[in-house]
């Protein structure tokens, strides 16, 4: 039940991050891209931390999620202008 609810929560949050960056992206792009990083590097962090061992496939995972958490939606503003 705990997992569930683990998951329920990082779904939850992940597209709060998503929707924020995409008004951030279209706003600000320069404080987007900093951020952006700063995300990216905290949340393969976390996961180093979090795993406590070198496991380099959850940090590969954890790098692209946040790539994808905070560059798609630039993907998707770049076709609009």
């Amino acid at each position: 039940m705990r997992l569930i609810g683990e998951g329920v929560v990082a779904i939850i949050a992940g597209a709060l991050l998503f929707k924020g960056f995409e008004q951030l992206w279209d706003a600000l792009p320069w404080v987007a891209f900093a951020l952006a990083l700063l995300v990216i590097v905290g949340l393969v962090a976390m996961v180093r931390i979090l795993r406590r061992t070198d496991d380099i496939t959850s940090q590969l995972i954890a790098l692209a999620v946040g790539a994808f958490v905070t560059f798609g939606p630039l993907l998707f503003l770049l076709p609009t202008g």
